[in-house]
Formats: C-alpha cells, sequence, structure tokens
C-alpha cells in the first residue's frame, strides 16, 4: 500500500475541521479538482504541501464563498522549471466535446497558441479564464478563483480574439485581462493573478 502523502494528511485534517474541497482550493489558489484528487490520494501534491501545512496549522475557520481567509499567509505553490530557471511548460489537456474542441491550458502563452490555431482553421472560439482574485465580479466584491466566460452566445471569430489581444499592454496575463474587462465592461473590474485558460474552438456554420 502505498504511503499517505503530507499534502494528503493536511486536506484530510482540513476536512475534520469542516473545510470542503473548494475552500481548501480558494485558500491555496488552485481549483477544488486537484485538491480532491490529493485527498483522497490519487495525487501527492507535493508543490502544495507547503501552502497547506501553513493553512492547516492556523485556526482559521473555513471562508465563506468570495471571502478570503483572514490573517493567514499561504505560501504560493511551487512549480517544476527548466533548466533555464523559467517555469515548465504544462501539458495541455485536448478532447472533442460535441461539434468543438476543448484545451486547456495552464500558461497564457499555451493558450494564445491555442486561439491561433483556432484563427488558422477559420473556427469561432468560447474562452474561460480563471483568475486567483477579481475585486468586483457580477455584484459581487472580492471572488476568489474565479472563472471568468467570454464570448458565450455564439464565441467569436478566433482572428478577432487575436486582434484584440493585439491591442492590449503588458503581459499576455495582464492582455487577457485587460481583454476581460473590455468584453465584460463594468461587470468585471481589477482581475489580478492569472491561473489558466479553457480555449473551446469550433466551426462556425454548426450553431453553438
Amino acid at each position: 500500500m502505498a504511503r499517505e502523502s503530507a499534502s494528503t494528511r493536511y486536506i484530510r485534517e482540513l476536512q475534520g475541521r469542516g473545510y470542503n474541497y473548494a475552500q481548501i482550493g480558494r485558500a491555496t489558489g488552485v481549483n477544488r479538482s486537484l485538491i480532491r484528487q490529493i485527498g483522497q490520494g490519487q495525487k501527492p501534491g507535493r508543490n502544495l504541501t507547503p501552502a497547506l501545512r501553513a493553512l492547516a496549522k492556523s485556526d482559521a475557520p473555513p471562508p465563506k464563498r468570495g471571502q478570503s481567509i483572514e490573517g493567514v499567509k499561504v505560501p504560493e505553490p511551487t512549480h517544476k522549471t527548466t533548466k533555464s530557471g523559467e517555469r515548465a511548460a504544462v501539458r495541455q489537456k485536448e478532447q472533442d466535446v460535441g461539434r468543438g474542441t476543448v484545451v486547456e491550458r495552464r500558461t497564457a502563452k499555451a493558450g494564445l497558441n491555442a486561439i491561433k490555431k483556432a484563427a488558422a482553421r477559420g473556427q469561432n472560439v468560447k474562452v474561460t479564464i480563471t483568475f486567483a482574485v477579481i475585486e468586483e465580479y457580477k455584484g459581487r466584491e472580492r471572488v476568489v478563483n474565479a472563472r471568468v466566460e467570454l464570448f458565450k452566445k455564439g464565441g467569436e471569430n478566433a482572428q478577432l480574439v487575436l486582434e484584440r489581444m493585439a491591442q492590449t499592454e503588458g503581459s499576455l496575463e495582464k492582455g487577457f485581462a485587460q481583454m476581460a474587462q473590455e468584453v465584460l465592461g463594468g461587470s468585471l473590474e481589477k482581475a489580478q493573478g492569472f491561473q489558466g485558460i479553457e480555449v473551446y474552438s469550433f466551426n462556425v456554420d454548426r450553431p453553438q
């Protein structure tokens, strides 16, 4: 029988104090699916051990939805790096869904590449971006681990999305945040901490 990882133990300890997977995920900056897999022993979650340890050693009660944990400094998860010290690319998860293709990416550059491929095929895209914190979103203040959906109704021509991105300033991560704010207008304010992107591409002659 495989030995239980430290991260798994901390998650189970937090569950014993009333935390659920979603709350632990919001506190540590990752999605609840990953926390569930670690909690069930399916993954070791070594890069999350410092964050989970800090949370487990605190006396903080489970946070309510949309709230952060006060007074607890939770370290950010560590990431694998290349020999040059840069963050290593994470494998994409791609799957066919209905009449299109969903590509999940952890980096902004990889997400942009997925949109470029869709543009080359003359497709439309729907984009979902996850941010660590949004100061105001759809009437709620300080939303953490927020998923922002763009171009929900019918999608947007992928080439036009590239043109939108070309008009943004700063890093790609900031560019996606700027585009999200432009598309959603006043319903989104100050998106921070790009965490991942999901691109759904499909042919324009097929209604979605």
